[in-house]
């Protein structure tokens, strides 16, 4: 997220030298091609593998990772006790299930993806909305922007200190409702009143925390899902919050224009403190091993971190999970493993 607050700012700076918006867009273009290069560079998730059998590669892949990292790992240590066979084969092991879109919506998960299904477009709207809306703070329109560009900076800082401690839900519910009051805060101010400076802080403020929201989300909705789901999770997720994305300049840049320059801030800070409190209605992720199966994703239910309650990062409970989760990956590939 770092890097995508990065581009926003160089963006800023590119358009202050740039004479048309064909010039613009088309440099700007240029520099997606480099990302092609990732697809040589990338290695494919060992968790992935293992949930789809190809656990000689996943082992390949943690062994080198352990290897460039100057740890020594054993076959006990990754839960592999038994000699893998040709072509990663287990005899009469399970055959896996596939998991399909229409997976989202099961009993186990259907009031999750609802609320989620309704929570990006929201959390896509407030980041984007209020970066368009910096157009109507003041006459510095450039200024502005690498402003609400730079306050990020801050922002995953925060999260990144906080989400081991206080858990995903706190922040991600938190952050919406905080960038909603202060969307409604902003507009209630004149843009040339006497509390113009005062009015282009609060809007700083909700930029703060609706990219708060949006580095957050990713996070917490892949632990939501189980494995063989996540990725469609993630991607549905993302497709939903495209529609926050596309309505963001209309609300941002258009409507100030036909109706009152507050009428939008009125607009994003409502339905973000709309998505704070429909977010209270998922379940805590942190503390809860990464679910492999929809029964994992239920007993994340039943014994989830209290809304209140916060989490020594150092401690063994905030870390235990994760060995539990590769264990249990461990010995739903390998039935015959009793490590």
């Amino acid at each position: 997220m770092n890097s995508f607050m990065l581009g926003m700012a160089l963006l800023t700076l590119l358009a202050s030298w740039t004479s048309s918006w064909f010039t613009l867009q088309f440099t700007a273009s240029l520099a997606m091609f480099i990302q092609l290069g990732l697809w040589f560079v990338l290695p494919e998730s060992p968790r992935w593998l293992i949930v789809t059998s190809r656990t000689k590669e996943a082992e390949l892949l943690i062994r080198k990772a352990a290897e460039r990292n100057g740890k020594q790992l054993t076959d006990k240590s990754l839960g592999f006790d038994i000699e893998l066979k040709p072509k990663d084969s287990v005899p009469n092991a399970p055959v896996d299930q596939k998991a399909a879109f229409k997976d989202l919506f099961n009993p186990h998960l259907l009031k999750i993806t609802i609320v989620l299904f309704i929570s990006w477009p929201i959390v896509t709207l407030g980041y984007y909305g209020i970066t368009f809306g910096m157009a109507s703070l003041s006459d510095d329109l450039f200024m502005d922007f690498a402003m609400s560009s730079l306050i990020e900076i801050p922002s995953y800082v925060l999260v990144l200190l906080l989400m081991d401690i206080i858990g995903r839900k706190p922040i991600f519910s938190g952050s919406l409702l905080l960038t909603g009051i202060s969307c409604f805060i902003v507009g209630t101010m004149d843009k040339n009143g006497d509390y113009a400076n005062f009015r282009r802080v609060l809007a700083m403020t909700g930029k703060f925390f609706a990219s708060g929201t949006l580095a957050i989300v990713y996070v917490y909705t892949a632990e939501l899902y189980p494995t063989a789901i996540r990725s469609t999770a993630i991607g549905s997720c993302s497709f939903m919050a495209k529609v926050g994305g596309i309505i963001s300049p209309y609300v941002g840049l258009y409507l100030p224009a036909v109706t009152m320059p507050s009428i939008p801030f009125y607009l994003m800070g409502g339905i973000a403190i709309f998505g704070g409190f429909l977010s209270l209605l998922l379940p805590e992720s942190l503390g809860s091993s990464l679910p492999e199966t929809m029964e994992d994703v239920d007993e994340m239910k039943k014994n989830g971190k209290p809304f209140w309650k916060c989490i020594n990062p150092c401690s063994g409970q905030s870390q235990s999970h994760i060995a539990r989760s590769y264990r249990k990956l461990s010995r739903s590939c390998h039935p015959d493993n009793d490590c």
